[in-house]
């Protein structure tokens, strides 16, 4: 009798471990966890624009400077590729837009560029919006005003 007792408490037990997994199993696939990260910048940009021509004539080119700095905060590389784009605008409305360059500053870069302004662009007043970009980095971005004029000649 009493190695009846035995293998019926071995079997219950062993029912009961298997039904306590089994258990386990049902609760870890119905508990899902939600992960967030973030991450950091490596690099903090600055910009700074200055049109050199306030007035331009349909047709003719825009000429401004962009001096763009950068401040490593993590010291991982010394030279990145920044790009940069622009947009002009006319009150909050993007008129243009498009790809300047990528340019590569180690501490601080200054570079003289020039964006074409067409022929049939209306006259009046607009704002040039250069922004810096690096996927390690914050966007930077800096604007300035400018006047396009009718072109008589």
């Amino acid at each position: 009798m009493n190695k009846f007792l035995m293998i019926f408490l071995i079997l219950l037990t062993t029912v009961m471990l298997v039904s306590a997994v089994e258990a386990v199993k049902a609760v870890e696939a119905s508990v899902s966890v939600k992960v967030s990260v973030t991450v950091l910048p490596a690099y903090h940009l600055s910009i700074d624009l200055d049109i050199l021509n306030k007035v331009v004539y349909q047709g003719n080119n825009l000429l401004f400077t962009v001096e763009l700095k950068k401040k490593d905060l993590t010291h991982l590389s010394s030279k990145i590729p920044v790009d940069l784009n622009y947009e002009i605008l006319k009150g909050n409305k993007v008129v243009k837009s498009g790809f300047l360059k990528t340019i590569y500053p180690t501490k601080c870069g200054r570079e003289t560029l020039s964006i074409s302004i067409p022929n049939d662009f209306g006259i009046g007043g607009y704002t040039l919006r250069i922004i810096a970009t690096n996927p390690q980095a914050y966007t930077a971005s800096d604007e300035d005003k400018f006047t396009v004029k009718r072109k008589w000649w």
